[in-house]
This record gives C-alpha cells, structure tokens and sequence, in this order.
C-alpha cells in the first residue's frame, strides 16, 4: 500500500512538472521571438566556421539585403588549397530571391529566381559564364526554352 501511494505521489509530481513545463513552452511559442529579449539573436553577420576557423556558411546582409552563402574548398595545381562560394541564396537589388549554384572555381553554373514581375526563371550556364540553356514562365504564362552558344547568342527559343 505505501508502495504503491509512493508511485501515485511521483507520477503526480512528475505529472504536473511535465504539465508546468509544457505550458510554458506554449507560451514561449505564442509570442514572437523579438518580444522576447532572451530568445533572439541579432547580428549583422552570422558565420559558421570549421576546425581552422575558415568560414563555410555565412548569413549576412548585403545592401540591406538576406544572403546565405555556402562555402568549400578545393587545391588548385600550385598546391595552395582556396575557399570558394559554391551556393548563394539571397535577395536580389530589386526583390528578385535568387538561388546561384557555382562549380568549384567560383563560376556560377546555374541560377534560379523568381523576378518582382511574377516571373520564373532557371539558366544553366557553360564554364564561360555565358547562359547556355534558359527556361522561363511568365507570371500568367507562356512559358519559353531557349538555347545559347558559346559567346552567349540566342540560337533556339521555343516557342
């Protein structure tokens, strides 16, 4: 009998722990992070850096605008080993958000966004930077193909 009024008495008090502390996160929850001091985190640059301290993920503002970039390295022939962004997502000068994927030398191979008109828009480009594929859809339509050559000159555009 006392051993079972000593099990009701720490589920009961474990219980309403439990309950306590629930109730409290949902309230944490129901109020923004900003009216809450001790939650939020405000920076200008926030950088993730790996066992040497080179930085490989960084949030920044540009401009006044939200970038996140995504950082690796690679060793050029010399031998010396070089940082490189290989992937941005960020908010362009004129609101466009913008995904920019680059090849291990830092030349970007393909980019999607979305332009203040409504527009979407995807481009793969060859190692010279210049557009070699682009596809695109209207806010309302139609959608295009279109295809470069090497100095960057429309070819085909479909339709």
């Amino acid at each position: 009998m006392l051993y079972t009024s000593v099990i009701a008495l720490f589920f009961g008090l474990a219980g309403g722990l439990a309950a306590g502390l629930v109730s409290r996160l949902a309230e944490s929850r129901s109020r923004p992070l900003s009216a809450n001091p001790r939650l939020a985190i405000r920076a200008t640059n926030i950088a993730l850096v790996d066992e040497q301290g080179r930085e490989r993920v960084v949030v920044k503002l540009v401009d006044g605008r939200p970038v996140l970039v995504f950082s690796d390295e690679h060793r050029l022939p010399s031998g010396d080993v070089v940082s490189t962004s290989r992937l941005a997502i960020g908010i362009l000068h004129d609101g466009t958000p913008s995904l920019e994927i680059a090849d291990s030398n830092g030349r970007q191979r393909a980019s999607l966004a979305v332009t203040a008109g409504g527009s979407a828009l995807l481009e793969l480009m060859a190692k010279n930077g210049k557009a070699d594929i682009s596809m695109s859809v209207g806010a309302d339509g139609p959608s295009a193909l279109t295809f470069f050559d090497e100095m960057g000159s429309q070819t085909i555009k479909w339709p």
